[in-house]
């Protein structure tokens, strides 16, 4: 797998952006915080992509995971997820989640970047 280097100059990258979530990673699981819409609509997105695709034992990538709430929901229904994002802090607490949860697959560690 190839990893950007995180200290290199993109132009892509708002470092304001990796600093709000930065911020939000310590909070990203809490259902009725900062995060609580994500979570809503949650069940909605990962049944969107179920029924559109049947996604066991399929790769799949999610740029932009944040704390992997999306990717942690498609392994629990059988794909095979990478999370990607610029904050380390999210990636963290994706991280660290799955370690808590009942997901199938132990965590990579990989900087920036995290596979259920």
């Amino acid at each position: 797998m190839n990893i950007i280097n995180p200290n290199s100059e993109t132009e892509n990258v708002n470092p304001d952006e990796i600093a709000l979530f930065d911020k939000l990673a310590e909070h990203w699981w809490d259902p009725m915080g900062e995060c609580k819409p994500l979570h809503d609509i949650n069940p909605l997105r990962a049944n969107w992509i179920q029924q559109h695709d049947n996604i066991v034992e399929k790769q799949g990538l999610d740029l932009g995971c944040g704390g992997g709430i999306l990717s942690e929901a498609l392994a629990q229904r059988g794909a095979v997820m990478t999370g990607i994002d610029m904050s380390e802090k999210a990636i963290h607490a994706a991280q660290q989640h799955l370690c808590w949860s009942t997901s199938p697959t132990p965590p990579a560690p990989l900087p920036h970047a995290f596979a259920w």
